[in-house]
């Protein structure tokens, strides 16, 4: 199960952060690297030319270490559109917010489409917090698979057992991943990371499944799938959540998406 990992360029290899050569094998696995500025400042505080050295040069810097970056992700999910427009200037393909959607559908949408209606500001409910329960997760991907479908990017913060307001206690992580994985063995969920929600591909390792099936003429993984490639979907929806968790300097998310009925 692969995810997007929104990384403070700043800060690789500090105490309590990934190391490059961690930040390396988990690209080896399919993970995808992005951008999260280079100290997690408040940008909208800083003037254009600081903004903008927070986030072309952390672009610039995570590429330097050989990673495709292709995402971004606002510190605090705070941002406007003069912010939307240089992340875009700065290369990124897409860039993640706070807000705009709530796990209840209460006066927001309950997903973001798909495609995103902003790609430089995709929605989501927010942050978890300590209250919310594996359930209160599950109740939302459920709510999405059997609606319209859409993208839901679930963001978690430190992982641990009620050390802040933004907390979540490991073992309601790996019991998420745990009931994900059997979604996805029945084929109901997809998973995706972040650029390959917004271009449209397929999982790097299901393609790589696809291929060596092809020239070997043997029976691949999803040989009686009826997944394809999303930019040939065209008559269904594909329902997508995202669950992620984070350290202070960095995001990750993970894609998770199951294809819905046309209506």
């Amino acid at each position: 199960m692969q995810a997007t990992f929104f990384v403070n360029s700043g800060r690789i290899g500090h105490p309590g952060s990934l190391s490059a050569a961690e930040l390396e094998s988990l690209a080896r696995d399919g993970n995808e690297i992005g951008g999260h500025t280079i100290n997690h400042p408040h940008l909208l505080a800083q003037d254009a030319e600081a903004q903008r050295l927070e986030i072309c040069a952390d672009r610039a810097a995570l590429r330097a270490l050989g990673f495709e970056v292709e995402s971004f992700a606002y510190p605090f999910g705070e941002h406007d559109r003069a912010l939307e427009a240089l992340v875009e200037q700065c290369g990124y393909a897409s860039g993640r917010g706070a807000g705009g959607l709530h796990m209840r559908g209460i006066f927001f949408p309950i997903a973001e489409t798909i495609p995103p209606r902003d790609p430089y500001s995709t929605r989501t409910p927010g942050s978890l917090r300590r209250e919310h329960r594996f359930e209160d997760i599950e109740r939302w991907i459920v709510r999405v698979e059997r609606g319209r479908g859409g993208w839901v990017q679930i963001v978690f913060h430190d992982l641990c057992d009620g050390c802040n307001e933004y907390s979540t206690p490991l073992a309601t992580v790996e019991r998420l991943l745990d009931w994900l994985d059997a979604e996805r063995a029945a084929g109901r969920l997809e998973v995706r990371t972040v650029a390959e929600v917004i271009h449209g591909r397929a999982p790097r390792r299901e393609t790589e499944e696809r291929i060596r099936a092809c020239r070997t003429n043997e029976p691949g993984e999803h040989e009686n799938s009826t997944a394809v490639p999303w930019e040939e979907e065209k008559n269904g929806h594909a329902a997508c959540e995202t669950k992620g968790s984070s350290m202070p300097d960095s995001t990750c998310s993970t894609c998770i998406c199951s294809r819905t009925s046309p209506g």
